[in-house]
């Protein structure tokens, strides 16, 4: 289902009378969506690939992709997410190519229960700690993901879009710190206030 540039500001659109609808593809892309509930896909159990990128998303609840396990390709990238549930990816079973670049995200965890299928994760662009992105490369290479991220290999302060050099992956990492990213860098990514 192509729903592109239809100025949508919910994804809460697929309901029904108690069938799971048969689509295979939902394209969201460029809309004005700025949340992701936990039961807005629950009737897509078929759905393999979800486009949702380039909205002006700051949350996805704890289930949103609850019951998804045919997706295999779900992009959230271009966004403003600044945290992403912990099992958030859990129910993705089949799960092999995740896009979250260009997003708020200053920590990512990634887990052998959780991807164990991933094979692409394009992840840059994001106020990344540079613990967390070493954790990431390492994590990515050992089971031979494909890692989208620029000019990884030159982990250092102060080169956009790198990271910040800290000595820990916090994952509380809190909106001081990405705002402070954004500034460092001069970009305009934040939206002050967009993070609750």
């Amino acid at each position: 289902m192509y729903l592109r540039r239809n100025n949508l500001n919910t994804a809460n659109i697929f309901k029904t009378d108690g069938t799971d609808l048969q689509f295979i593809d939902i394209d969201l892309d460029s809309n004005q969506i700025s949340k992701i509930g936990s039961t807005d896909f629950r009737k897509l159990k078929h759905i393999q690939r979800i486009w949702i990128q380039d909205n002006k998303i700051t949350i996805v609840e704890p289930g949103a992709f609850d019951g998804l396990r045919k997706l295999y390709l779900l992009n959230l990238s271009y966004n403003f997410i600044y945290r992403l549930p912990i099992d958030l990816f859990r129910p993705l079973l089949n799960l092999k190519l995740l896009g979250v670049q260009a997003n708020n995200l200053a920590y990512f965890q990634l887990n052998d229960d959780v991807f164990k299928k991933l094979r692409s994760l394009e992840i840059y662009n994001n106020p990344l700690q540079c613990k967390c992105l070493e954790t990431i490369r390492l994590y990515t290479k050992r089971h031979r993901i494909i890692l989208e991220y620029d000019k990884f290999g030159e982990i250092k302060n102060g080169t956009h879009p790198e990271c910040i050099i800290n000595d820990i992956c916090d994952p509380e990492a809190g909106e001081e710190f990405v705002k402070d990213y954004w500034q460092l860098f001069n970009n305009r990514r934040y939206i002050p206030g967009g993070l609750n």
